[in-house]
């Protein structure tokens, strides 16, 4: 019996990234869930575990602000796994400033979880998923890159450059049989989203919910989805 395939999950201690590794699970997937917070992975890991027939699953606690995470990362599931066919690059941070008032920190800070550190990964992972000749990379943009609305000018270039990540990342794997698709979200419902507005500003029935974002990216990675490999999906709010 072949070996079941292995996702690589950013961000997967709360939110969409949880969501996605909890049905990425149930559909037979091994996963490799990676976040900051060790006690939030141990969470997410004791849920899979509590699924019927359960995959390996294996927590990576890492800062993918570190520019030595990814190595080390990608290091450690393929010392447990021997593969990586998908990657879900789904961490990222927003700062609600205008550019002129974003401090050097938040603005580096930006840069390196929503665009380096997703360069960084893909970059280790694809010439791993050239040896299967098959691979599926999914990266988690937003609406703010076709809207930047005021405030969020950084995070807005970031989600700008993850969508060109794509498409660059689909024509250089094309040869490889490795796709790679772009959804770009609207508002959800997440601890990000509420650190950032509150109910009255933005009611719970305006935002999308992380499990039903989960089954898109499960859908794409699947192929019950169809997608032009290089494109950017949008997903808006109800």
């Amino acid at each position: 019996m072949p070996e079941s395939k292995v996702a690589l999950i950013t961000g997967a201690g709360k939110g969409v990234g949880r969501a996605t590794a909890l049905q990425l699970a149930l559909a037979g997937y091994r996963v490799a869930l990676v976040a900051r917070t060790a006690s939030d992975l141990d969470a997410v890991a004791n849920q899979i575990a509590r699924q019927p027939n359960p995959p390996d699953t294996l927590a990576v606690p890492a800062d993918l602000t570190d520019p030595a995470a990814p190595e080390q990362i990608v290091a450690v599931t393929l010392e447990r796994f021997g593969r990586i066919d998908v990657l879900v690059n789904n961490a990222g941070v927003a700062v609600a400033s205008p550019i002129a008032e974003t401090s050097p920190h938040d603005a580096r800070r930006m840069v390196e979880l929503n665009l380096l550190a997703r360069i960084l990964l893909t970059r280790l992972v694809m010439p791993v998923m050239q040896r299967h000749a098959a691979g599926v990379i999914v990266n988690l943009s937003s609406l703010a890159a076709f809207d930047p609305f005021p405030g969020f000018g950084v995070y807005a270039a970031t989600q700008t450059a993850v969508n060109m990540l794509t498409r660059i990342t689909a024509d250089e794997g094309r040869d490889h049989h490795i796709t790679a698709v772009a959804l770009a979200l609207g508002a959800v419902e997440t601890d990000l989203l509420r650190s950032l507005f509150d109910e009255s500003f933005l009611p719970r029935d305006k935002t999308l919910d992380p499990a039903d974002v989960a089954a898109v990216i499960v859908d794409c990675v699947t192929g019950k989805r169809p997608f032009k490999s290089g494109e950017t999906i949008q997903l808006p709010s109800p």
